[in-house]
């Protein structure tokens, strides 16, 4: 049809993204395009990832837990979860580094 040829022709002449292109850009840590793509896994596998992170982060202390389902579930700023929770950035930024080695070793 003459809508769809229309459309078709519409985009055809739209810029292409990068995958590497930031799409967001806080407190110095850009998030690029491809983070935010999901990579096609088989579904058991998808499931049997998502329980054990639940479980990693179950078995955090409160702040550690506060701190990374606000960075990561919630898409705060590191200096939005400072204010919020009455530390710093930079604690911030070392409780965070700390937990995500935690759940890199797990997850090896």
């Amino acid at each position: 049809t003459e809508t769809s040829d229309l459309i078709l022709a519409l985009e055809a002449g739209m810029e292409v993204e990068s995958l590497y292109s930031a799409i967001y850009q806080g407190d110095g840590t850009p998030i690029y395009l491809i983070d935010k793509l999901e990579l096609s896994k088989d579904s058991n596998e998808s499931l049997v990832d998502m329980i054990a992170l639940k479980e990693i982060i179950k078995g955090l202390n409160p702040k550690e837990r506060q701190v990374i389902v606000m960075r990561y579930f919630d898409d705060k700023t590191q200096t939005e979860v400072a204010n919020a929770i009455g530390v710093s950035q930079v604690q911030v930024s070392r409780i965070e580094k700390k937990v995500l080695n935690v759940i890199r070793e797990k997850f090896a």
